[in-house]
Formats: C-alpha cells, sequence, structure tokens
C-alpha cells in the first residue's frame, strides 16, 4: 500500500448511541453507520439511555437489537446507581465495563451514595474495568477506591492538567488506573465554547489553554482516545435548558490525522490510543479483516460531506482536514467505498 494510505482498527470505548426514548437523536443503525463513514469498527455503547441500561436483563436485550442493527463490531455498558449494587455485577463478562456516574451528566445516574460506590468497587469483577466519570474531589475518591480495593479503573474523559498530574501520580504509584481523552478536549478550549454557543457545551465542559497544553504534554501516559460521541438535535442545543453533548464519530479519526500530518502526535501514538490500549484494557477480541483504508494528504473541511449522525451536525464545521477514509472493511465485507455505504452482512457476528 502506497505511503499515502494507512489501514487502521480504531476501536472508540465512549460513544453514546442514543436509541430507545432517545431515538429521535440516535439508534445502534445511525449511529454506528456514522462510525463506519468516519473509519471507526468498534464501539463501546455507554449505558445512559432511556431506560438506562443497569440490569442485565436491559443488557440482554440491548445486545439483541445490536445483533440487527449494528453496522461496526459492539458491545455495551452497564451502569452502576445508587440502587443496584448488589446486582449489577451478575452482567460480569457480558457488559464491556462498569460505568459509574460520580458527577453530573446527561441523564439522571449521578451515583452520590458513599456505601454503594465503595460496594460497587467491592463486587464488579471485570473482566472490564470500572469506567468512572469522575471530576475534580471525585477523581480523588475514585483513586483512593483504586487503591483500597486494587481493581483496574478507567477515567473517562480527562480535561484538566489537575486531573491529568493526579493519574500520573497514580500510575507512577503502580496502581490499575488507565485514561482516556477525547479530540474536543485535545483541539478546543473555553474559547472555542464561547463561540459555539449551546452546540459547544458538554461534559467535561471545554478548558482552559493551560489544561489543554498539560493533556498533549503528558499525552505519553493517556492510554485511550475516544469520541464521547453524544448526539443531540439541534432545536434541544439551542433551548433555554441545552443537553451537554456533542456529535463527533464521523469526525474524530481524520480530525486526529490531521494532527498527526501537523507534527502534533505520531502515528504510533495514535494507533496505541486506538487499536492496541483499548483492546488490552477492554479484553476486545482481535477483529479480523476488519479496517478503515484512509488517505493522507486530501484537503476538505467537516461540512463538505453528508452528516451520517442522526442529528445532523457537528461543531467541528468548517475544519479543514488532511485526511479522508476511502474504505472501511468488517469482517471481512467492504461496507464503505468512497462515500457509497453497504449494510454488513450477519449482524450478529459483530456484537462480541
Amino acid at each position: 500500500m502506497s505511503e499515502r494510505f494507512i489501514k487502521i482498527q480504531w476501536s472508540d470505548v465512549h460513544t453514546h448511541l442514543r436509541d430507545f426514548d432517545e431515538s429521535h437523536k440516535g439508534t445502534i443503525e445511525s449511529e454506528t453507520r456514522a462510525a463506519v463513514y468516519g473509519g471507526i469498527t468498534f464501539v463501546g455503547d455507554m449505558p445512559n439511555n432511556k431506560p438506562p441500561i443497569d440490569r442485565l436483563r436491559s443488557l440482554q436485550g440491548k445486545l439483541q437489537d445490536a445483533e440487527k442493527l449494528t453496522n461496526t463490531y459492539y458491545r455495551a455498558y452497564i451502569v452502576g446507581t445508587n440502587e443496584n449494587p448488589g446486582d449489577v455485577y451478575k452482567a460480569s463478562g457480558e457488559a464491556l465495563a462498569l460505568k459509574l456516574y460520580l458527577n453530573n451528566t446527561h441523564g439522571d445516574l449521578l451515583l452520590d451514595d458513599h456505601q454503594a460506590i465503595r460496594k460497587h468497587f467491592e463486587r464488579w469483577c471485570g473482566p472490564g474495568p470500572i469506567c468512572v466519570h469522575a471530576e475534580g474531589v471525585h477523581l480523588e475518591a475514585a483513586l483512593n477506591l483504586s487503591r483500597s480495593f486494587l481493581k483496574p479503573l478507567h477515567i473517562c474523559h480527562v480535561s484538566t492538567k489537575e486531573e491529568i498530574l493526579a493519574i500520573v501520580e497514580a500510575k507512577e504509584e503502580g496502581l490499575p488506573v488507565t485514561c482516556e481523552v477525547t479530540p474536543h478536549h485535545l483541539l478546543m478550549t473555553e474559547h472555542d465554547a464561547q463561540a459555539l454557543g449551546p452546540l459547544g457545551y458538554m461534559k467535561p465542559e471545554l478548558k482552559t489553554s493551560r489544561d489543554v497544553a498539560a493533556l498533549w504534554d503528558n499525552l505519553a501516559v493517556i492510554d485511550v482516545l475516544a469520541s464521547d460521541h453524544a448526539p443531540h438535535t439541534l432545536d434541544e442545543k439551542m433551548s433555554s435548558s441545552p443537553p451537554p453533548g456533542i456529535p463527533s464519530l464521523q469526525e474524530e479519526l481524520v480530525l486526529m490525522l490531521t494532527a498527526v500530518e501537523e507534527g502534533r502526535m505520531s502515528l504510533e501514538k495514535l494507533i496505541d490510543m486506538t487499536e492496541v490500549r483499548p483492546r488490552q484494557i477492554f479484553g476486545i477480541p482481535r477483529m479480523s479483516e476488519t479496517y478503515a483504508v484512509v488517505e493522507l494528504g486530501q484537503r476538505w473541511h467537516v461540512g463538505d460531506e453528508q452528516y451520517q449522525t442522526k442529528v445532523g451536525w457537528s461543531p467541528y464545521e468548517g475544519t479543514a482536514l488532511t485526511a479522508k477514509v476511502r474504505e472501511v472493511y468488517v469482517a471481512g465485507q467492504r461496507v464503505l467505498r468512497d462515500g457509497e455505504f453497504t449494510e454488513p452482512k450477519n449482524k450478529e457476528v459483530l456484537v462480541l
């Protein structure tokens, strides 16, 4: 293959595909199709649906739906709540991981009962890690629980200098801690949030240039790059009470390959964060004959091509890019070629 083209098997372990009572924003079918157009070949679907995925039965129902709908390899999370520490562990082995919301975000799944939090750490038996939305003091609490129980802990969407330095210290201490960063926390700041208005509102919110610089400075210790794809309609975002979150599955790969082209990170580090470490941390099986072919040196802008996410917008609209997804293969079948999509056959094999 020419040096202008690269193959990549991108696993995005942090997405919100919606469906159920929020199917007007996105479905497993629509958002995994957006993933294909973005060159993403595996998605981990978060549990803060309406209704939430908080029991083994609801998880199994979601996986059964995915067997009919997904266009990529797929697994789903289960959520830990104040009410379910006694039985959520029953989903160990079937869920990609356990998700705990220690800060307020989209939905009403805030976990603020300290005894329940401890029970989740005590009882979860993997093999996937305990993943936390934990900002500020809640991050410190999560690290202390990892220290007490020595359970693998994955910190989602790190966004501040203080957080990444605390994680560096935890890793140096030898705690079983990993972390992820999003493209938007690497590529945008609070000034972009001001310019975008409600379209730039997300959780964690965009931070200062000092925080962004700290993330880049400590990129070597960040394990995973994940989108936190979270679609909401334009009407919802422009309302008097906009929900947090942005759609980004279609853009994240080419955005980060553009950063590689600009010399901001190496291709080897990008592959480590999107192929190697997600597979190691989350136990994702090797997906044979599954990859995207991306052409480098192709200049275009976000918005030049039709958005595939159901909400039909992107906070990156107008951003200049220097990479383009040309083909995507899933389980040996070519599902995308130069913008033409073909639905994959035998979707049930894609639910791992």
